[in-house]
């Protein structure tokens, strides 16, 4: 919409310059020699070939400024989205990191009871196999 207006406004200025350039070549040539028409026109028309280029540069030069603004509002809003998002990101890491924590110890716990279990369970049955060895050597 920016744009749009920067160019309204420039196609604006073009058609005030035209209106201006034909009121001013219309004054000049009725206050002019008819020998003299033809240099004044070539005169005239150069100078509004450069005035319209001299508008033709602005706008450019606008659309440019307009355009570099919002690449650099753009690139703000970037950095702000990247900072939400790196902390989100952190946060995340963080509770993950607590519930890999969580069930690393849950997994040795359990892990130190099927091992304790084993280790009880060795116990009885090696128990009563010394004591079937006992009882066969009796």
């Amino acid at each position: 919409s920016k744009e749009l207006q920067i160019k309204r406004q420039f196609q604006d200025t073009c058609k005030i310059q035209t209106r201006q350039y034909k009121a001013l070549r219309n004054h000049l040539l009725e206050n002019t020699p008819k020998s003299d028409h033809k240099a004044v026109l070539k005169r005239l028309k150069d100078e509004q070939t450069r005035k319209l280029a001299i508008l033709a540069e602005q706008y450019d030069h606008s659309i440019n400024d307009m355009l570099s603004t919002q690449a650099l509002r753009l690139d703000e809003t970037q950095e702000a989205e990247y900072k939400v998002l790196r902390m989100q990101l952190q946060q995340e890491l963080e509770l993950l990191n607590a519930y890999q924590s969580k069930i690393k110890i849950h997994t040795d716990t359990q892990h130190e009871r099927e091992v304790k279990d084993l280790e009880q369970r060795v116990s009885i049955r090696r128990a009563l196999l010394e004591q079937r060895v006992r009882l066969l050597w009796l």
